[in-house]
């Protein structure tokens, strides 16, 4: 585990904060995957960009502009947050880590804080690129017209994020295996969960349990009515259950 001040031979819980973040950034791991998210998504909002110059009139929803340079984002930074809450286990630390921090759900809750903190962050710069795309877009091409850009569109963007993360932070707690928490969430939600529609039965309970089909109308700034129960049923699912099956098997977990 990262080096962390002390007192009382016990950690502080605003530096098991610090220590979290520096195992959010200071593994190799974790370096390569948030160049490459970053480098992806700059390469993107330059292409979105392009593409606004290449459209002769008419309006660009901003929600769709924002999606594809937060693509590399929702799908890495989700595997970032697994890699840290696990990192205890892959790398045998476990015992340091739960010596100076006997309670062990408050590192738990400082991963959470450090996960959800960088889901905003990355949003942030998401949202900073893709305008500064569009303004240098506008500049070759002025006729086109933005539409959507309003504080729903801005605050679901930011949630979808956040979830995507938190997602990947409760898994990694649940299984306690970075490969197997990867695994989880690459495929469930994109393979196994689409596929259960072709069944009948299955069909109509698939809004409640998916919660990559439910953010669709949250990122967009449209979410009402049912779509909210849709939204809270599948993150409790894939959020709240995991992350309580994490705490009970790192606390009954030998280190």
């Amino acid at each position: 585990m990262t080096d962390i001040g002390t007192a009382n031979g016990k950690a502080s819980f605003g530096n098991l904060i610090i220590a979290e973040t520096r195992k959010l950034v200071d593994t190799r791991a974790s370096v390569w995957l948030l160049s490459i998210t970053a480098a992806l998504s700059l390469i993107i909002a330059g292409v979105s960009g392009w593409a606004v110059t290449q459209v002769r009139s008419g309006t660009v929803s901003w929600p769709s502009l924002v999606f594809f340079p937060a693509m590399p984002v929702n799908a890495l930074l989700p595997v970032v947050a697994i890699l840290m809450v696990t990192a205890e286990w892959s790398h045998r630390t476990a015992l340091t880590t739960f010596v100076m921090t006997p309670r062990r759900h408050l590192v738990a809750a400082a991963q959470g804080i450090v996960a959800a903190a960088a889901s905003v962050v990355a949003t942030v710069l998401v949202l900073v690129l893709t305008g500064i795309s569009w303004l240098v877009a506008t500049t070759f091409q002025p006729s086109v017209t933005l539409i959507g850009a309003n504080w729903k569109a801005l605050l679901g963007a930011t949630a979808t994020t956040l979830i995507y993360v938190l997602v990947g932070f409760a898994l990694g707690l649940a299984f306690l295996n970075a490969p197997a928490a990867i695994i989880v969430i690459l495929l469930v939600p994109t393979t196994v969960l689409p596929m259960a529609t072709i069944i009948k039965q299955l069909r109509a309970i698939t809004p409640w349990i998916n919660y990559f089909q439910a953010r669709t109308p949250l990122a967009a700034g449209t979410i009402h009515g049912v779509e909210w129960g849709h939204l809270a049923t599948s993150t409790a699912l894939w959020i709240v259950l995991p992350v309580i099956i994490g705490l009970w098997r790192q606390h009954v977990r030998e280190p």
